[in-house]
């Protein structure tokens, strides 16, 4: 007996304890909510129950000190989609970069004549780019905030293919030979995406003359994310015979009487193979040098087959007052359907009028 009342006791005095703790933690927690009662229904007296004249003024009240230099002014902040943008080339760039991005003004209402703008900024890799929106406050600082964007994995990058043979190129008129290549379907550009961008292609030219065989040609085009790609190909010139001719000046001046000696403007004439071909050099030309206004000389030069160099003209400025003379009366030798007259008598080279009537020293 004696042992068995030995074995329940600790059970009590365990039982007991665990009674004791058990109500020391419920008044603690009323203790608690009582502070915290009380804490309110003090509070609640202060602001609307005590005499205006027991409140201390706003003067009185302890207000912080800021400098006014040191004070953070309200700046106004961007307000841009947090999620990437995701873009595959189908849809409109500036549509999707600009929709939900808005300027929020210091009341944290949108400002509704931002002038916002973008740019796109490489990002860690090919597919990656950086949208990087700016606007200028009217404080005269730039706010700035970047976004990512996610390109398509089909993306490649834009190309220019060349889809067939360049036809010869007339140094003349080269304006209109990319339209001709594009026409023809001989050139094409991709924009990296799947999308056709010949009508963008721009190209400019290297060495385009007629004393050349060929020239660079330079194209270059550019997508709706700033990628370029540029390409050089080679191009023939349209009916390039080899025969050269160039002049050591292109425009003079004389005055009216002064003598004129044509093959002193000449700086070289040769044909393909180099032989010299200034006695063979052709001269036209409508200069008066008795009257005073502006004149060309056109000069061109044949090789023995035949073959012809492009024209160079000399541009002319006669001033002065107008000048008669009578030409000499020993002539021997003609030129441009008999108007040009070389004289023995002075060897001084004469031209007249259509009518023969009139003559003038050239």
């Amino acid at each position: 007996m004696n042992q068995a009342n030995q074995e329940k006791e600790p059970s009590s005095i365990s039982s007991f304890r665990h009674s004791v703790g058990h109500y020391i933690r419920k008044a603690l927690k009323l203790l608690l909510a009582l502070a915290a009662a009380a804490n309110l229904i003090a509070l609640f007296v202060y602001h609307y129950e005590l005499p205006a004249r027991f409140r201390p003024s706003s003067s009185e009240a302890p207000q912080p000190t800021v400098s006014a230099e040191t004070a953070p002014p309200v700046e106004e902040k961007f307000m841009i989609p947090v999620i990437p943008l995701n873009y595959s080339g189908e849809a409109e760039l500036d549509q999707m970069v600009m929709r939900d991005v808005y300027l929020l003004g210091s009341d944290r209402q949108p400002v509704e004549d931002a002038d916002i703008h973008y740019e796109l900024l490489p990002g860690e890799s090919r597919l990656k780019r950086i949208i990087r929106y700016s606007v200028t406050l009217e404080s005269g600082q730039t706010l700035t905030q970047d976004r990512s964007m996610q390109l398509t994995t089909r993306y490649t990058g834009p190309t220019i293919t060349l889809l067939g043979m360049l036809p010869e190129i007339d140094p003349t008129d080269s304006s209109g030979y990319l339209d001709q290549l594009i026409q023809k379907n001989i050139i094409r550009a991709d924009d990296g995406f799947g999308n056709d961008m010949t009508d963008q292609i721009s190209v400019t030219f290297e060495g385009l003359s007629e004393e050349n065989p060929g020239a660079n040609m330079f194209l270059r085009v550019e997508n709706q994310i700033h990628d370029t790609f540029e390409k050089s190909l080679m191009v023939f010139i349209k009916d390039f015979t080899g025969v050269v001719l160039s002049l050591n000046t292109y425009q003079i001046t004389l005055h009216t009487g002064d003598s004129f000696e044509p093959m002193d403007y000449v700086a070289e004439a040769h044909d393909a193979s180099g032989n010299d071909l200034r006695e063979f050099v052709k001269l036209e030309s409508n200069l008066d040098i008795r009257n005073p206004g502006e004149y060309e000389v056109r000069y061109w030069a044949e090789d023995a087959s035949g073959y012809a160099s492009p024209v160079k003209t000399l541009q002319v400025t006669v001033e002065g007052e107008p000048l008669q003379v009578t030409p000499p009366m020993d002539t021997w030798w003609s030129q441009d359907n008999g108007h040009t007259w070389w004289s023995r008598i002075d060897e001084e080279l004469w031209r007249s009028d259509d009518n023969g009537k009139t003559w003038v020293k050239w």
